[in-house]
């Protein structure tokens, strides 16, 4: 967050939004805001309708070089998502910001630029999405399928693998087999893109660990978009298991009973949900129940273990 842990805000609404953070923000007057910022390296708040003002004080370099701009508003459009972003401004939806708390939003608002891993057989292609995702501020590494995905992986340490579905299906399958097979990747998100694929491949797909599989055509800015909220979505879920790790006495449990119904629909439904992949992560026989059930994701387990013990404190 700014120094002093202070973030200063453009909108009055924003001060008051999120009872978490208000006594951190500070509201000042957009007029004031370029003497304020000129001085020392200051968090800002604002809203999409002061943009032209922000984007004026930005190109002027009227500020100190570690500034931070945050929109906060609804949902806004995948140019106007652009438009931010290419100016180093970031994005939260105004829902997610009224419930995010300080430790998510301290963190959040000082990381640098998420990582996508493309893997493309037609390299060229591949090319064209690096160039929009590196004006839109990610940092992109572009590679062939033929190349060695986990040591890849292992090094660039990528926050979303993009995959586009031009190798075969039955190869695309077993793409995403070999990445979740090794447990440091078992939530890192993969997305696929295709031109055509059918439902059963789609499914299959999907069954072994991929988190989406979009279609052409899509907008490039609508593409950017779609994965940078998941970047955002997953960053958060990785908050949420490191602060866990500081506070739970005991992280890893046993599973025993892997014939549990709830279980079944644990590991093939729903692996978006952020208390689910906690605990998920606190379960040391997960390569027993992934030979089991496969790897595909968690929802009605999660339900039931919320309700015996809150705030993800997951005692089997």
């Amino acid at each position: 967050m700014a120094k002093n842990n202070v973030t200063y805000s453009t909108s009055k609404t924003l001060v008051n939004a999120n009872a978490n953070l208000s006594d951190n923000i500070k509201f000042i007057d957009i007029s004031g805001l370029e003497t304020l910022i000129k001085i020392s390296e200051r968090t800002i708040l604002f809203k999409w309708k002061s943009i032209e003002t922000i984007l004026d004080i930005i190109k002027r370099k009227k500020i100190h070089k570690n500034s931070r701009f945050i929109c906060v508003d609804n949902q806004l459009e995948p140019n106007e998502r652009f438009q931010l972003s290419s100016n180093g401004i970031k994005f939260i939806n105004i829902q997610n910001f009224i419930n995010i708390d300080n430790y998510k939003f301290t963190n959040w608002s000082v990381h640098e630029k998420f990582k996508v891993l493309v893997v493309d057989d037609k390299y060229i292609e591949g090319l064209e999405y690096e160039s929009t995702f590196i004006q839109a501020g990610i940092d992109v590494k572009n590679i062939h399928p033929d190349i060695e995905i986990l040591e890849t992986i292992k090094h660039y340490q990528p926050d979303l693998l993009f995959m586009v579905l031009n190798i075969d299906e039955i190869a695309a399958d077993e793409f995403v087999k070999l990445i979740r097979s090794d447990s440091e990747y078992l939530i890192l998100p993969i997305v696929f893109l295709s031109n055509k694929i059918n439902k059963e491949a789609k499914q299959k797909i999907l069954d072994v660990g991929a988190d989406e599989i979009l279609f052409n055509p899509i907008h490039i800015h609508n593409l950017t978009y779609k994965l940078i909220d998941r970047m955002q979505k997953h960053y958060f879920q990785m908050l949420n298991i490191k602060e866990q790790s500081h506070t739970s006495n005991s992280i890893y449990h046993t599973v025993k009973d892997v014939e549990h119904e709830k279980l079944v629909d644990f590991i093939s439904d729903g692996k978006n949900n952020d208390a689910a992949t906690i605990i998920w992560l606190k379960i040391n026989n997960k390569q027993l129940l992934q030979k089991k059930f496969g790897l595909s994701g968690f929802k009605n387990l999660c339900e039931d273990f919320l309700i015996q013990l809150p705030m993800f404190h997951v005692e089997f």
